[in-house]
């Protein structure tokens, strides 16, 4: 374990901060095609594990830290530079895909919560979720009903808030890459469909994520 992952929680912020979001940062340079650095790749995992770690076992999370990470993180930016640089299209999937991981394990559910929402998902909620439905080809309009009514409560009920549950933040992010992962899959007609609603849901959940 390096000196990244052992260092005060502020200094993982300034690595993700930069790495985010400044000019010289690891996204940044996945953006313009430019050499991804495998030490900046190792900074940022570490960064976000020392995130993790504080945020392990908390079930209200800095709205604002939140709102940051949103706003900073976009994959379907990320791997579009995939079809821009071809030639580095292999190391830019395998990068998009570790941070998709990093984001939904920086997110996951205290232990009992996690095993209470598993339990509840296989005997209680059987029915797929809209992004199941879209891996079997199935594009659920009635689900985007039902998921922005939800995100529209979920604004109505943090305005003003601090802190927000983290029990719901990875599912967040999950709407950030519905489109790359199935590119191939549909055509381009029903693409354009599911980018519309990726961006409807992201709009959404970005006025939640206000503060």
């Amino acid at each position: 374990m390096d000196n990244t992952y052992n260092s005060s929680l502020e200094d993982a912020w300034d690595h993700i901060r930069f790495h985010f979001t400044h000019y010289d940062g690891l996204l940044s340079k996945v953006v313009r095609g430019e050499e991804i650095d495998n030490k900046q790749i190792a900074i940022v995992e570490k960064s976000l594990e020392r995130l993790q770690l504080a945020w392990q076992d908390e079930t209200l999370i800095p709205k604002r830290d939140v709102q940051f990470l949103w706003n900073n993180i976009s994959f379907s930016t990320l791997a579009n530079s995939m079809f821009l640089y071809p030639q580095k299209a292999r190391e830019i999937r395998h990068l998009v895909l570790n941070l998709s991981r990093w984001m939904y394990r920086l997110f996951s559910l205290p232990t009992e919560e996690k095993a209470i929402a598993t339990i509840r998902h296989h005997l209680i909620n059987g029915a797929p979720s809209f992004v199941a439905q879209i891996h079997r080809g199935k594009i659920d309009q009635g689900a985007v009903l039902e998921l922005t009514a939800a995100i529209d409560e979920l604004e109505n009920r943090w305005k003003g808030r601090v802190l927000i549950p983290k029990t719901v933040i990875s599912s967040f992010f999950s709407a950030k890459d519905i489109t790359w992962r199935v590119t191939g899959v549909y055509s381009e007609e029903e693409i354009q469909e599911l980018e519309n609603i990726e961006k409807i849901l992201s709009d959404r959940i970005a006025k939640c994520l206000e503060v």
